[in-house]
């Protein structure tokens, strides 16, 4: 009997241009949470001012992200 496996792998020149922006935004803020929530890690910045300064991104950006 044969398996057929799939995988869920993408790689970074597959997306284009703004997904491979957006996409280690969201890799560090799931981390941040994660760290947060698990270990009671606080940092004195926002989790926005830290992606904001980090990848150079200003509020018109995120928000066209969400549009």
């Amino acid at each position: 009997m044969k398996c057929l496996a799939y995988s869920n792998r993408y790689y970074n020149k597959e997306l284009s241009e703004e997904v491979a922006k957006y996409n280690p935004m969201l890799h560090t803020a799931y981390k941040q949470l994660y760290l947060t929530c698990f270990y009671g890690v606080k940092e004195t910045v926002s989790l926005q001012k830290q992606l904001k300064t980090r990848y150079g991104m200003n509020d018109d950006d995120m928000i066209s992200r969400i549009d």
